[in-house]
């Protein structure tokens, strides 16, 4: 998939904090300029997920830059979640899509 202009939500933690991603999924894209991915340091509780607050757009290219790790992992299809186990992203088959941000 070609990400040229597509955008994902990531949370504020991940940038403020300089972490890298530890959970990742992608879900239906709400537009055409989205890509379905949501990354998570991965310990964000669910009350900091809910607040709109701490999500910020951000590009798949400027993600990235942030945390190169995720490449292996972007032309996987809609619902699929990953969590990173060590260095690699493994994926995770009891993730509820249904209830999620």
């Amino acid at each position: 998939m070609n990400y040229e202009n597509k955008n994902a939500f990531i949370t504020k933690r991940l940038v403020e904090e300089n972490s890298k991603i530890g959970f990742a999924y992608r879900e239906k894209p709400d537009n055409e300029t989205d890509s379905g991915w949501r990354f998570f340091i991965g310990n964000e509780e669910q009350e900091y997920v809910d607040n709109p607050d701490n999500l910020l757009l951000y590009s798949i290219e400027d993600i990235i830059k942030l945390d190169d790790s995720i490449k292996p992992i972007l032309n996987s299809g809609i619902d699929t979640a990953f969590e990173k186990v060590n260095t690699e992203f493994k994926q995770v088959t009891d993730f509820d899509f249904g209830t999620n941000l």
